[in-house]
């Protein structure tokens, strides 16, 4: 099977270049890679916007349509066709209704008002693993980090070990982490708050010192993800700014949660 980078990948799909296994593939990742998702859409506008481009009508015609588009549902699979000169006006404005609402549904286009919408699991930042070659006797910490690490995280077990958790413990972290990334908003923004309050003692466990920053930018995810206003996290986001070097990874996360915001 041919290996292809992601921009080659989709390319072969849309040319329909792609073997049964390689197709399979490919479709079952644009559900479950946000990254795939946006570049896609990408390229299926690139392609839309230059016959546009070629055609004043055309074009006006898709900003007409555009206007009066809605998001689309994820699981309405948008048709990966070229669409050319040659193509009738009625295949022509259902391409860009669905295209053009798959893009402003994945935040390709600007969403006044519409903070609560965006994906904002989708930037989380997974939490540091504990792992051991061996799985016999695991400590605590480690069951913790293999709770959260299958697919999909073990909540329910995680929320046993909190349970029984003296203060705070690894198992808290891991939770917080689980519950932002199987969509438990309200629940990850309690416990992601207990995480920052309580940044000492997290850093009392070994293997979680100095990891603040991600908890905090996790933790205002999970927050806007809830319903929280930008009004109320853009000082905390600022202050997170602040503290982060150019160098750091979570960096470049937390700019464009900023330009989402603005």
């Amino acid at each position: 099977m041919k290996t292809y980078n992601i921009h080659e990948r989709i390319q072969a799909y849309l040319d329909k270049r792609m073997n049964p296994e390689e197709l399979k593939d490919f479709e079952r990742d644009l559900k479950a890679s946000p990254e795939l998702k946006k570049e896609y859409t990408a390229a299926l506008l690139k392609n839309l916007a230059g016959t546009a481009a070629e055609n004043e009508s055309l074009h006006n015609l898709l900003k007409e349509v555009y206007r009066e588009s809605k998001p689309v549902e994820l699981g309405q699979k948008p048709n990966p066709v070229m669409v050319t000169m040659r193509s009738n006006w009625i295949k022509m404005a259902a391409a860009a209704v669905v295209l053009l609402g798959f893009a402003y549904f994945n935040g390709i286009f600007d969403q006044p008002n519409t903070i609560k919408e965006f994906d904002y699991a989708s930037l989380m930042v997974d939490p540091i693993g504990m792992e051991r070659a061996s799985v016999a006797d695991l400590s605590i910490n480690e069951k913790a980090s293999n709770f959260y690490f299958r697919n999909p995280p073990a909540t329910d077990s995680l929320e046993k070990m909190v349970l029984v958790c003296n203060g705070m413990c690894a198992a808290k972290y891991y939770l917080a982490h689980a519950y932002l990334k199987t969509k438990q908003f309200d629940k990850a923004k309690t416990l992601f708050s207990d995480l920052e309050t309580n940044i000492d003692q997290l850093n009392s466990i070994p293997q979680l010192q100095g990891r603040e920053n991600e908890v905090i930018l996790n933790s205002t995810l999970a927050q806007l993800a809830a319903g929280e206003t930008k009004t109320a996290i853009l000082p905390k986001l600022n202050k997170l700014l602040s503290n982060l070097d150019k160098s750091d990874t979570l960096r470049s996360i937390a700019v464009k949660l900023k330009e989402i915001l603005n």
